[in-house]
């Protein structure tokens, strides 16, 4: 049962970058449609200052979810691989796939950058929390 709550959390991640990339081809290809920009910043991003918020935050934000998500996968593949799965790992898988989730919804609406850093915070200590108990369980047999 572990198993499948940290593979569904991994799966949540994924359908989140799914979500995030319709979004910023949406609000990209709107922006061009109405001549907010040109479709050449988008081939080098040389002129990423001429990007509204609104496109850099699309952006940077579909960005983010190949950055912490890396260390949720490593670690989820290695719990599930060596068995390590039990209701704190799993728990902690759901916290953060939840947090990755609220932070993108935060990110590209208010952009309230406290909350948003609340919600990043928590994700984050998750995925050391996810680390730091999976080794200490393999190493110390606990």
């Amino acid at each position: 049962m572990h198993e499948q709550i940290l593979i569904a959390s991994m799966g949540l991640i994924w359908l989140l970058k799914i979500i995030v990339l319709f979004r910023m081809f949406i609000v990209r290809f709107n922006a061009i449609k109405r001549g907010e920009v040109r479709v050449s910043v988008f081939r080098t991003y040389e002129k990423e200052h001429e990007l509204s918020s609104k496109l850099v935050q699309a952006s940077r934000n579909y960005s983010n979810l190949y950055e912490a998500p890396s260390l949720f996968y490593a670690i989820s593949l290695l719990i599930i691989v060596l068995g390590l799965g039990d209701t704190l790992t799993s728990s902690l898988a759901v916290v953060f796939a939840l947090s990755r989730y609220i932070h993108s919804y935060i990110h590209l609406g208010r952009n309230n950058i406290v909350h948003r850093m609340y919600v990043f915070g928590l994700g984050i200590l998750s995925i050391h929390a996810m680390w730091i108990y999976s080794l200490g369980k393999y190493f110390l047999q606990i």
